[in-house]
């Protein structure tokens, strides 16, 4: 599935923009890490979306992303990956979705 409807998940009226290459370095191995995010639209907002880590916040390169409280991560339950928001067309409202198998489940405030 692609990704192509995803919203940011602090800022849900707003669209992801399009995935962009970010560099950092794992604290757990020390490993030089460069991956793909896609980024919320507002300028002053450091969330990102990958499909790996799901959200998290990142501001510049160099700097360790915040990938947050792991317990409170969206997963899918086909396959345990990130899952993201995405803004339904048909009635306008957010739900999760899995970008591999399609999986749903309704936002909840």
């Amino acid at each position: 599935m692609r990704i192509s409807l995803a919203v940011c998940d602090v800022h849900t009226s707003l669209q992801l923009l399009p995935a962009v290459q970010i560099a950092f370095r794992d604290t757990w191995t020390g490993e030089d890490i460069e991956e793909a995010a896609f980024s919320c639209q507002d300028p002053n907002c450091y969330r990102r979306y990958s499909p790996l880590r799901g959200y998290f916040s990142y501001a510049k390169v160099g700097e360790h992303p915040n990938f947050g409280d792991s317990l409170r991560a969206q997963y899918c339950v086909h396959n345990n990956k990130p899952i993201y928001m995405f803004l339904k067309s048909v009635d306008k409202e957010l739900v999760w979705v899995c970008p591999e198998c399609g999986f749903t489940k309704a936002f909840k405030i």
